[in-house]
């Protein structure tokens, strides 16, 4: 049975995760307080159309949840979730971005976490130290310009919530050897790895990750590693028999009801000098976005294949490295070596399984804008940067001479240093190349309302012009968002809502338009449309 913590140390340990939160979401809420939420962009606009829409509509988007599986993505809790949240939310625009940058602070709260379990702080060495160092690398990855793209789509809720599940299992896993109750705790990771498959099809990199941590473990104890686990292989078989079965299910689902795409034309077929590629140029990729850099190498397919060597390297060094964390490792004490070796197990096989859920995409939907994409989008790059800090701690955990002190305040340095050039970033760069001139979705949005309203009022019908620009999506335009416009304009489904194309629209036409509705040529010039026929 597990021993009672002191009063004090709970207080003390409440006492920190107190200021831990405080500290995250004034770091959090300084540097995103003017976050621009992309409340209609992508998917984020095909929900709110949907929950705007008649009930047939709303039940038959909110039954294909469940009846489908998006490239690769089975998730109908998540997806429902967040139909019923923007149900809720509808166009608050304080809502959606209250919502972004309290998941932000979630992720500091997660990424501080990790940090400070996975990295070796003696006994003898002051706390401070430890704050340090996992502030200082907290803030070097979250005060980044991606990040603020990374929040201001609502639909990256996703990616968001499978990264904090992701830092909380590796931060269990880090612990684990530490552990008192440790039977619970290898029920608690094997559920919070399942969970994961609801939020992202990504979840089952942590699936995998998990059981092989288990399965090292057990298979360990057999040959005289991780002799304090002895009397928990019971607890680690049950759990991966569990884990396993609930998992596969899950997977059986991802490809049972995937759906039919069609073959895309691409001048790329994707290889394992692909696969070999991606793996060694992903440091890179993670390496430039820590530092600010947006402005890499020009991606493409024939360049990422070209470089399997080096990604080949990079796995041989990766599996290396592993393996002497098995046999040996450096830590003075038997639990932090443990400690060690099983992060870096769950961190490999976690990177290897998303390498290997990328090439299945790439094989069965050939893509080569999706295939730079992994090396600089932030719904890529974040995931990623998860599996190989856990393999960078690792490596930092494995060096018997480490000045803690100096790591400490070199952290700090790197971590403030980030803070500062971010807000710069926020103050002078940002406004020069936001796009949309800088007007929020919800800023553009009125001028859409606007426009119909003085259209109706002029008795002529709503101009239905692009809103690829704002949306992302080509086939997105001002009627696709009729349900939307019904409802904020308190149109009854008995009054006819009339659209017309304005490319069918003569010189007179428009100049009507232009004449009746000013606040068209205002929303053509943030969406930097030419609403002039061209000659």
């Amino acid at each position: 049975m597990a021993e009672q913590q002191p009063l004090w140390v709970r207080r003390r340990r409440c006492l920190e995760i107190g200021l831990l939160v405080v500290a995250s979401f004034a770091v959090i809420f300084v540097s995103y307080k003017r976050l621009n939420v992309e409340i209609l962009r992508a998917e984020s606009g095909l929900f709110q159309m949907v929950v705007h829409s008649p009930r047939e509509t709303q039940v038959d988007f909110f039954r294909s949840f469940w009846t489908t599986s998006f490239h690769g993505h089975y998730t109908p809790l998540a997806f429902s979730a967040e139909f019923f949240f923007t149900k809720w939310a509808g166009m608050r625009g304080s809502w959606w971005r209250n919502r972004q940058l309290a998941l932000g602070v979630g992720l500091a709260v997660a990424l501080f976490a990790f940090v400070r379990a996975a990295f070796p702080i003696p006994e003898k060495e002051t706390p401070v130290v430890a704050w340090a160092v996992a502030g200082g690398a907290t803030m070097l990855i979250i005060e980044q310009p991606v990040m603020r793209e990374f929040l201001q789509w609502p639909f990256h809720i996703f990616q968001l919530v499978w990264m904090i599940l992701a830092l909380a299992l590796a931060t269990a896993v880090a612990r684990l050897p530490a552990l008192r109750d440790r039977n619970k705790s290898i029920y608690l990771i094997a559920a919070c790895a399942y969970a994961s498959m609801h939020v992202l099809g990504l979840g089952l990199a942590l699936v995998i990750a998990t059981l092989a941590v288990f399965l090292t473990i057990m298979l360990g104890t057999r040959i005289g590693r991780f002799e304090s686990f002895r009397s928990h292989t019971k607890a680690l078989a049950i759990a991966s028999v569990i884990l396993l079965a609930l998992a596969g299910a899950h997977t059986a689902c991802m490809f049972a009801l995937a759906e039919q795409q069609p073959n895309a034309e691409t001048i790329y077929r994707f290889t394992w000098r692909h696969f070999f590629g991606l793996m060694g140029w992903f440091p890179w990729s993670i390496s430039l976005n820590i530092f600010g850099k947006r402005d890499g190498p020009k991606w493409s397919a024939e360049l990422i294949s070209n470089s399997w060597p080096l990604g080949l390297v990079v796995t041989a060094a990766i599996f290396f490295f592993v393996c002497f964390a098995l046999r040996r490792g450096c830590a003075r004490s038997a639990e932090r070596r443990d400690s060690g070796a099983l992060l870096a197990v769950f961190s490999m096989v976690m990177l290897l399984s998303m390498l290997i859920m990328i090439a299945k995409r790439e094989l069965d939907e050939p893509s080569e804008r999706a295939l730079r994409g992994y090396l600089t989008g932030p719904r890529y790059l974040y995931p990623f940067t998860v599996a190989w800090l856990g393999l960078t701690l690792c490596a930092i955990l494995s060096v018997p001479v480490l000045k803690l002190r100096v790591v400490g305040v070199a952290f700090l340095i790197f971590g403030f240093t980030a803070v500062g050039a971010d807000l710069e970033y926020a103050s002078e760069v940002w406004p020069r190349v936001m796009p949309l001139h800088g007007a929020s979705d919800l800023e553009i949005w009125r001028y859409v309302r606007q426009t119909a309203r003085e259209a109706r009022a002029a008795d002529l019908p709503i101009p239905n012009i692009s809103l690829q620009p704002m949306t992302g999506f080509a086939f997105i335009d001002i009627k696709f968002f009729a349900p939307l416009l019904r409802h904020e304009l308190h149109i009854s489904a008995s009054d006819q809502c009339h659209f017309i194309e304005w490319d069918q629209c003569s010189d007179e036409r428009r100049a009507e338009y232009f004449r009746k509705c000013p606040s068209l040529l205002q929303l053509a010039r943030l969406l930097d449309l030419n609403l002039e026929r061209n000659a």
